[in-house]
């Protein structure tokens, strides 16, 4: 997955867009046709005083008009019928079972060899080996939408694409076409 490291001005958006700065923020993933930052990476392993902790959920959703519709969508209840939409399909259940697995191999690959080598000698290695999109250790259930949703965008998921036909998601406009779009606009 390609990173671009943002620019002060990005960096701005990204904060404003999360509410917060990131933390250890390895870079963009995918842009919006506005262009801000729609999906940002950060680093799996978070400081913590002198302590490295094990942060799994590395893809983050911060386009502003997929936010807003991703976060209708979990207050409508769409996390309990996704749920039973998956269960309902053992073939949908396994595409998820293996988009889990292919974010734990990213988030592995993301790692640096001296930080795998210092998980392992910690024995944190489960942590990073068990633990899917969003950090969730059960892959049958769901958990937080706007990280899969995130992930979706990277990586396309029955989960994802099902969120897409629950509502309009759409990342916000291009640049000429604005009209309403929050911390688009530099």
């Amino acid at each position: 997955m390609p990173l671009t490291a943002p620019d002060a001005e990005q960096l701005a958006q990204i904060t404003r867009q999360l509410g917060r700065r990131p933390l250890r923020l390895a870079g963009t993933a995918l842009c919006c046709p506005a262009g801000h930052p729609a999906v940002v990476v950060t680093y799996p392993l978070q400081r913590r005083s002198e302590h490295l902790l094990p942060f799994p959920t590395i893809h983050w959703l911060v386009c502003p008009n997929l936010v807003r519709a991703i976060s209708q969508l979990e207050r409508l209840g769409a996390i309990a019928r996704a749920q039973a939409w998956l269960a309902a399909d053992p073939q949908r259940l396994e595409a998820m079972r293996c988009a889990h697995r292919r974010a734990i191999e990213l988030r592995w690959a993301l790692l640096e060899a001296a930080d795998r080598e210092r998980i392992a000698r910690r024995g944190l290695s489960a942590a990073f080996q068990d633990r899917g999109i969003g950090g969730i250790r059960n892959f049958s259930s769901v958990k937080c939408l706007h990280a899969h949703y995130a992930f979706h965008l990277l990586h396309p998921t029955p989960l994802g694409s099902w969120l897409t036909q629950q509502a309009e998601l759409h990342p916000c406009p291009p640049a000429t076409e604005r009209l309403g779009c929050p911390d688009s606009a530099g």
